[in-house]
């Protein structure tokens, strides 16, 4: 097995690539439904409740069973968790 030695400012660039690949593309309308922050997110409805709990995400309530969200705090929320690597 080979070893592959890199620098830091390698690895950040290639961790910026990928999460860039990963990062949904842009959507002309700014609200999105659960079913859609689940697929972007790929987290459970009890983890996206925590989340709306703990506010991290924007979200409005329509009804008491019809919540939207914003889509640029969705994509906000991805970008942030990137960073932690």
């Amino acid at each position: 097995m080979k070893k592959i030695c890199l620098q830091e400012i390698q690895v950040s660039n290639m961790m910026d690539a990928l999460v860039g690949n990963l990062l949904p593309k842009e959507n002309p309308n700014p609200y999105v439904d659960k079913e859609e922050v689940l697929s972007l997110l790929r987290c459970s409805s009890g983890t996206l409740q925590k989340l709306r709990d703990e506010d991290k995400i924007e979200f409005h309530s329509i009804t008491s069973k019809l919540i939207i969200y914003n889509y640029s705090s969705i994509v906000q929320f991805i970008k942030s968790k990137s960073n932690l690597i």
